[in-house]
């Protein structure tokens, strides 16, 4: 692991205005953060408060923001440390792991960050929020934001079928060579190509990049980009779509909570979230309340996420999500899941397994006295289980396995194909109260073999299955059966048919995955022909399935397959 950055910052005279006073109203310690001097980077005066905090010892401590202040923070002075993500880049994306966090709290309890109305301003592709192997910690009252956010957008002006004119808008910024090759550019990174969507009429769809195939750009008096392209080849649009360009690599996450038990995010707007969401890893008990998800309205952006807004993974206790609004993401806004992790081998009480998808590898995916269950692949069927003694890292991708008892008889049977999934690591959930809207994929993901109630949520124009429950181990590996899930008291609004999608990815039916769901008094609202009959839910590979009391404009259907 890496040294922290220590790099002070060149404010020393406001990082020694940092104030340790006692609360009035309870014996909490608070350390004030003196308002920065319009343009300062904060990031190491900041941190210094953290670790005030932290050298405080277990007693509550509030770490306290100026009230509308901006605090500028940056890659070049974050704490850079190397930190696998769930869900992230491959090897050949990224072939460093380090992520630049901007607030880094480490081994910390009983510790609250109020931004009492805030902004952290991030500087460069960076992680704002770092949370590792804390116990109760808040963070509330802020919002993050970034000066060079790593989704560029343009609006249409006006389109021939060789040309293509946009407004760019701020902060976005580019140059373009004397060849007339255009790059996006931020504090530290820059690029050229890569994957875009196109926002209008109340939706964000995936399209092919305005990049992709153009000739040279240029700009016009007004200083608009003037994309040139042989004749027909001018990308589909008309004047007011906005498009969103951006790079694929998810080198760094919103904010990252690992290893970590009782965290609350509340009230806290999220302006921009790159290069991917927030991501709870491997934690207990999570609780994100009243986050935004969302451009601020002033700006003028469409787009508030490089990829997921919300990523669970191995993650236990309960998950509690509620009051929180999702709008502009690039993926999916909620992914609660575990992960299929393949057999290599198996020998006595001793079993090695491996990260399949290479976005997801180089983390502890178990811990002592966590249960596992033998699955098979291809059915998705769980088998023989056994409790983890031991762990021991292999490499980045394979991790051995101590185990109360020999798995290999089970193992064996499945002809060297088994992977193994985490039972312990399947947190209860609610997803209650929130909105979704302008994201190209699905609402909400979920695969938790524990409760969960999705309730009074709205979704509105979702161009994919607005709720999908899945299960697989030969893509994305992520796990694992459902057994206990309400879906009830939603409106859906004028989303694509099925809405409700249940459809594990077993090619071998040897019984149902799924078992255990209600979809009840839900409201269908759809904007279709007369004649259409949209799917409300379409299932498979389920038993105990419940639907009963839900409403529709207009008649619908269900495809319900054994």
């Amino acid at each position: 692991m890496m040294p922290k950055n220590r790099i002070l910052s060149r404010c020393t005279t406001i990082v020694a205005t940092l104030a340790l006073c006692a609360n009035a109203y309870a014996a909490d310690k608070v350390i004030e953060i003196a308002a920065p001097t319009p343009g300062a980077d904060m990031t190491a005066a900041i941190q210094r408060a953290i670790d005030s905090a932290a050298a405080a010892g277990s007693g509550k401590v509030t770490i306290a923001m100026q009230p509308g202040a901006v605090y500028n923070i940056s890659r070049t002075e974050a704490t850079a440390l190397i930190h696998y993500v769930s869900n992230t880049t491959t090897r050949q994306e990224n072939p460093d792991p380090t992520k630049h966090f901007g607030l880094w709290l480490k081994g910390m309890k009983n510790v609250t960050i109020d931004g009492r109305g805030a902004t952290l301003l991030t500087h460069g592709e960076m992680t704002a929020i770092g949370i590792d192997s804390c116990t109760n910690v808040v963070i509330t009252n802020l919002n993050i934001d970034s000066a060079d956010p790593s989704v560029p957008e343009m609006t249409v002006v006006s389109r021939t079928d060789s040309t293509l004119t946009a407004r760019v808008t701020p902060p976005s910024r580019y140059s373009i060579t004397p060849e007339g090759k255009l790059y996006w550019e931020g504090e530290g990174w820059r690029f050229t190509g890569g994957i875009a969507q196109i926002w209008g009429d109340g939706y964000t769809l995936r399209c092919p990049s305005p990049m992709d195939r153009y000739r040279y750009a240029s700009t016009d008096d007004a200083g608009n980009i003037v994309w040139h392209y042989k004749p027909g080849e001018a990308p589909k649009c008309v004047p007011g779509n906005v498009f969103q360009m951006r790079h694929s690599i998810r080198n760094e996450v919103a904010t990252f909570i690992n290893r970590s038990d009782r965290v609350t995010l509340r009230d806290i707007n999220y302006r921009f979230l790159g290069n991917f969401g927030i991501v709870a890893q491997m934690s207990s008990d999570i609780t994100y309340d009243g986050v935004s998800c969302r451009p601020a309205p002033e700006s003028g952006r469409t787009c508030a996420g490089f990829a997921d807004f919300m990523q669970v993974s191995g993650c236990r206790g309960k998950v509690r999500i509620t009051r929180c609004d999702f709008a502009g993401a690039h993926d999916d806004p909620i992914n609660i899941h575990g992960t299929h992790l393949k057999v290599v081998k198996c020998e006595g009480n001793s079993i090695d397994v491996r990260f399949m998808h290479g976005q997801t590898r180089g983390f502890e995916n178990y811990l002592p006295g966590d249960e596992i269950a033998v699955t098979d692949p291809h059915s998705l069927l769980r088998g023989a289980r056994a409790k983890v003694r031991t762990v021991t890292q292999l490499s980045d991708t394979d991790y051995r396995l101590t185990l109360d008892r020999s798995l290999s008889e089970a193992v064996d049977a499945l002809g060297g194909d088994a992977v193994i999934d985490n039972i312990s690591a399947n947190p209860e959930v609610e997803i209650i109260d929130n909105t979704f809207t302008l994201t190209p994929t699905r609402g909400i993901l979920l695969t938790t073999s524990r409760k969960a109630v999705i309730a009074r949520n709205t979704f509105i124009k979702i161009p994919m299955a607005a709720i999908l429950i899945a299960d697989d181990a030969r893509s994305w590996y992520e796990s694992g059966p459902v057994r206990d899930v309400t879906i009830r008291d939603n409106r859906f609004i004028d989303c694509s048919s099925p809405v409700i999608l249940i459809a594990p990815e077993n090619d071998k039916n040897l019984g149902p995955v799924h078992s255990g769901i209600r979809i009840i008094d839900n409201e269908f609202t759809f904007n279709t022909p007369a004649d259409s009959k949209p799917v409300i839910v379409e299932a498979r590979g389920v038993k105990d399935l419940k639907i009963k009391g839900n409403k529709s404009n207009v008649e619908y259907l269900l495809n319900i397959n054994d």
